[in-house]
């Protein structure tokens, strides 16, 4: 693949630099008439510290703080290469810190339009609408106080969105459906399932959707999701219980592929035990008939009993030996091709690390962390780890982990073998992650990036 960047500076806004440093996350991406739209993440790695109880290091603040989301597009097959437009950015009041999802949806009147997903600090969000991309309006949503909309996902002709929570996931699943969105919402019947919906995908002729309960990510698959009948295809992690979210999903050569995660590397869906030892993402492989396998994911570090299916160890180990990828963030198939995009975290330990030597906070910052680990572990979980296989992994991506800062970025054309294209965020080590892929209607491949210090970048690959 011939890869190109399509950002003449990273965060888009060439007229003001630390603007542009704050669009740290490519966070959402769709085509929408001729154009590429990019819905931004603000200062994600300042706010994630913030969340966590943490003062942010130097690195992460900005000279001018603001929280306020923007979305920009790019005119596709434009001769004018590199530039960018803002089509919108949020009210400074407001609040938002970002863009979760955005999706081009034509209502059962014909009207095509963007709907985006935000979600405010304060806890109050709302769903964003423009039927040209350049006027937008908020339209009524049933959005929880505390949630945010993600995904959003098409299915026969209607439009489903789900509520999740940013840090601390709760047992009940909330799906919502439209036909019209600017004017009517109904709650889908999830009855019997549990956990905050982090994903969907369309396959098979059935709405697939990723769940987050404590113990393990969940894949469950209705034909008519407002009938209320689903059917349980994975659980319980796929057989590792730190195998905690379903990050993404994509159909290849008539499978369905999952990539699982845990989120912020170490920040728990258990409410009894919220931190947790880093461990590499898997990549499990669904059939028609909703048998299953792992093709990325050794020995699990918790062992768990799927209800059904039976884990067996892929080919390659979690995160691809990498213990500091935790996310395989997105999947997408390209010309005969399946794309995996990671988060590789390890930048992150430095960068922070780096920052705390040079403020004379380090002794500081390890109470802290050694007491918020104190009250908020049951320390009981420890004992449930395979203690010879994390720290094998630890031992291997130890010894790789100058080599590696920025994402992982590779593919696979027969959904077994996969070949690295690069481990090092495109010769970018602080493009810590591929936050989003998209095929767009002039033959390329998309490729929106995370990187909570610079800047997001996008490329274009053909």
């Amino acid at each position: 693949m011939r890869l190109e960047k399509i950002t003449k500076v990273n965060g888009f806004d060439e007229q003001d630099l630390d603007n542009a440093k704050q669009n740290n996350y490519a966070w959402s991406m769709v085509e929408f008439e001729g154009y590429l739209y990019v819905g931004t993440g603000r200062n994600v790695a300042y706010r994630g510290m913030k969340s966590l109880g943490f003062e942010p290091t130097k690195s992460f603040v900005p000279d001018h703080f603001s929280q306020a989301s923007e979305i920009w597009r790019y005119r596709i097959g434009s001769c004018h290469r590199n530039e960018w437009e803002r089509v919108y950015k949020m009210p400074e009041e407001n609040g938002t810190c970002l863009f979760r999802c955005m999706v081009a949806f034509e209502n059962e009147e014909g009207v095509k339009a963007l709907y985006g997903g935000s979600y405010y600090k304060e806890g109050a969000g709302y769903l964003l609408m423009s039927k040209n991309g350049l006027d937008w309006e908020s339209i009524p949503y049933p959005l929880l106080p505390g949630y945010y909309v993600r995904p959003l996902k098409e299915f026969s002709g209607k439009l489903y969105a789900s509520n999740c929570q940013p840090l601390t996931v709760q047992d009940t699943t909330y799906l919502y459906v439209s036909e019209n969105p600017e004017k009517e919402w109904r709650r889908v019947n999830t009855d019997g399932i549990t956990g905050e919906i982090f994903s969907m995908q369309v396959f098979n002729k059935h709405l697939y959707i990723g769940t987050m309960p404590a113990g393990g990510f969940a894949i469950w698959k209705s034909e008519d999701p407002e009938s209320g009948i689903w059917e349980c295809v994975v659980d319980r992690g796929a057989g590792d219980a730190l195998n905690e979210i379903p990050m993404s999903m994509a159909e290849f050569l008539g499978y369905l592929y999952v990539g699982t995660g845990i989120n912020g590397g170490v920040y728990s869906t258990d409410s009894n035990s919220r931190w947790v030892l880093p461990k590499g993402f898997d990549i499990i492989r669904i059939t028609k008939d909703d048998n299953w396998d792992v093709l990325v994911g050794k020995e699990p570090v918790i062992p768990t009993n799927p209800s059904r299916g039976i884990r067996r160890n892929g080919i390659y180990s979690s995160g691809f030996g990498n213990l500091f990828n935790p996310y395989c963030w997105t999947l997408e198939t390209y010309r005969g091709s399946l794309y995996v995009g990671s988060w590789d975290s390890a930048i992150l330990y430095k960068i922070i690390l780096t920052d705390l030597i040079k403020e004379d906070r380090l002794e500081l910052a390890a109470k802290q962390i050694m007491e918020m680990l104190l009250a908020q572990n049951d320390f009981s979980r420890l004992r449930q780890y395979k203690w010879d296989r994390w720290v094998k992994a630890l031992i291997t991506s130890i010894d790789e982990y100058p080599k590696s800062f920025g994402f992982d970025f590779l593919k696979t054309k027969n959904g077994f073998f996969f070949k690295e294209i690069s481990i090092n965020g495109f010769e970018n080590e602080e493009n810590y992650g591929v936050r989003n892929m998209l095929v767009a209607s002039d033959g390329k491949m998309y490729i929106g990036t995370a990187n909570p210090t610079q800047g997001c970048e996008v490329w274009a690959g053909r």
